[in-house]
């Protein structure tokens, strides 16, 4: 698989499907063996919010697993910070017209590149959009429905897959090229929420999953 570019940086998992066209199929004995999980995956939601420091006027929820944001524009950063060399995947959901995103890299001077999350189709900046430095070529995801969300960066160069597409990449990021990560909120009547952020070294000629 990571020879075929549409194949390499798919998720290694997910369901079984059985399909018939009309006819009638029987199937039986239908096994399956589960291998060792070869990836070393980090959680990057803390255990409370206490595990957060915040910027802004967000308001912030944490519980069984997912984070959800309400209200004006803030940030919840993770208090550990993450070497470079990543890829980091997470899902999130909107409701209508909902305005976050994803920043990887904050420092204390900077807050990195941002990763956006807004699935108005005539924004300049839609969701999975590089913000100010490359836009999403197109929309793979809704308001109202959970989306996979992948980040891989390294130094410069980054890449953005939203539901399995790639929509955006550059090789013109700016250093620092490590630091915290940050999710936002940003549409003052809306919320967003984002669930099983997990990070992991990127290796590019091994790629995740």
């Amino acid at each position: 698989m990571n020879q075929k570019e549409d194949l390499r940086y798919r998720l290694r998992r997910g369901f079984i499907g059985i399909q018939n066209i009309g006819c009638q199929a029987l199937f039986r004995c239908i096994e399956i063996c589960e291998l060792p999980d070869k990836e070393t995956w980090q959680p990057v939601l803390p255990a409370s919010l206490d595990g957060f420091t915040y910027e802004g006027e967000s308001q912030w929820h944490l519980e069984n697993g997912i984070l959800t944001a309400r209200g004006k524009l803030g940030h919840a950063i993770t208090k550990q910070a993450f070497e470079d060399g990543f890829e980091l995947q997470v899902w999130a959901k909107t409701n209508g017209n909902g305005n976050g995103g994803v920043l990887c890299r904050w420092t204390e001077s900077g807050r990195g590149f941002e990763v956006q999350v807004f699935n108005t189709p005539d924004s300049t900046n839609p969701t999975g959009s590089i913000y100010g430095v490359a836009p999403a070529d197109k929309i793979c995801s809704a308001d109202e429905q959970w989306f996979l969300m992948q980040i891989f960066a390294n130094g410069s160069r980054a890449m953005i897959r939203i539901n399995g597409e790639n929509v955006a990449e550059t090789d013109q990021l700016q250093s620092p090229f490590q630091g915290h990560i940050a999710f936002q909120q940003h549409t003052p009547n809306g919320f967003i929420q984002f669930r099983n952020p997990r990070i992991k070294k990127w290796n590019e000629s091994n790629p995740s999953n």
